[in-house]
Order: structure tokens, then C-alpha cells, then sequence
């Protein structure tokens, strides 16, 4: 009972004696090592709730006392502590702070949407796999040779084979947008040619039948 006593008569002298110390407006700015500002840093009193933070430019200023430390915080970077005089002339003081860089470490992790390894063997093993660009390619070119078969043999119609043409390419580009085959010079090329050794010209037998 006399030591819970003894407590309260004291506490009012030790607030006595916070109130006492000097206030100072502490300003100034919050750099790194390459002399950049850091922007929001908590700045703290130690063994109080007050502080600031630094704006955008790494400015602050607030109103701390004589003989306080004030501590600076700010991740990826180590604490600082700043140690107020209790000299002062005056109630303005500056200062510079310079907060090094704080690298840490992490390990490696590894993200699946899956519960562990053992699940993820499994479903790897079960699921199907799609054909890769070589095996569509593969069945791209069969079925070319296909058409192209059927185009000679059973139907040598040209209007047919137009339509089959057009048909073929609504599957091998599904999903793309389908060229435009008068900006092919490719294709002007083989028309010339032909136009050239007169593969449009009509024949005077077959005008007869």
C-alpha cells in the first residue's frame, strides 16, 4: 500500500517535469544515402503516442521537447533515432535526417494453385495436353492435300473450288483475321504468269463441243 502511494505522489512530479522541458518546433527533411527524399516516414516521440509523418518531399515539422528521442521508421529502410538537446537556444531546431537502406533477403517461394506437389503430379499426369504448333501444322497441310485431291478428282468445278477455298480458310484462320488475297503479290505474280502463257484463253475445241 505504501509503495502504490509513494507511485502516485511521484507521478505528478514526473509530469511536473515533462512540462517542464523546453517545447522546440523540430523541422527538416528525410533523405537516403543518394540524397533523395523519402516521403511519408513515421516519425514518432519515444514513450508517447504523438508524431508526424514527412509529406511527399520529405518535409516535417512538429512540435517535440527538450531531451526527447524521436525515432524514424520507414520500410526498406533501418529505424533512426534522433536525440533532442537540452540546451537549445531558442524553440526552432533543424535537422537533417539520412535513413539508410534496409535490403532483406527473402527465400524463394514457388505459388500453384494447387494443395502440394503430390495433387499437382496428378493432375499434370491426367490432364491433355493441346498439340503444339508442329502437330497443327501437320494437320493443316493433310487437310490442304485433301481438298486439293477432292478438287482435281471429284469436283473440277472452279466455283467449287472457290468455295472450298473459302471454306478452308474460315478453319485454318478461325479466330484471325482472314488476308486479303488481292494484297498478296504473291498471288498477282501467278496471275500475270498466267495471263501470260494465255491459261485464260479459250480454246477453239472446246468452243466446239
Amino acid at each position: 500500500m505504501k509503495k502504490f502511494l509513494l507511485i502516485i505522489l511521484l507521478f505528478p512530479l514526473v509530469h511536473l517535469s515533462a512540462q517542464d522541458r523546453k517545447p522546440i518546433q523540430l523541422s527538416g527533411f528525410v533523405r537516403n544515402d543518394n540524397k533523395e527524399p523519402i516521403a511519408y516516414v513515421h516519425i514518432l516521440i519515444k514513450n508517447t503516442r504523438r508524431g508526424t509523418i514527412s509529406n511527399f518531399d520529405g518535409y516535417f515539422s512538429f512540435v517535440v521537447r527538450e531531451q526527447d528521442t524521436i525515432l524514424f521508421s520507414c520500410i526498406g529502410y533501418k529505424r533512426e533515432w534522433l536525440s533532442i538537446p537540452g540546451d537549445i537556444e531558442g524553440y526552432d531546431l533543424s535537422a537533417n535526417v539520412v535513413m539508410e537502406r534496409d535490403t532483406i533477403m527473402l527465400r524463394e517461394t514457388r505459388i500453384f494453385p494447387w494443395v502440394n506437389y503430390e495433387q499437382f503430379k496428378e493432375v499434370f499426369v491426367k490432364s491433355e495436353i493441346p498439340d503444339d504448333d508442329i502437330e497443327r501444322a501437320k494437320k493443316n497441310i493433310e487437310l490442304a492435300m485433301v481438298h486439293e485431291k477432292l478438287d482435281q478428282t471429284v469436283y473440277p468445278s472452279t466455283a467449287y473450288k472457290q468455295y472450298n477455298q473459302m471454306k478452308y480458310d474460315r478453319m485454318y484462320y478461325q479466330g484471325q483475321m482472314t488476308p486479303n488475297y488481292l494484297l498478296d503479290p504473291l498471288r498477282w505474280a501467278q496471275f500475270f504468269k498466267a495471263l501470260k502463257n494465255g491459261d485464260f484463253k479459250w480454246k477453239k475445241e472446246e468452243e466446239d463441243q
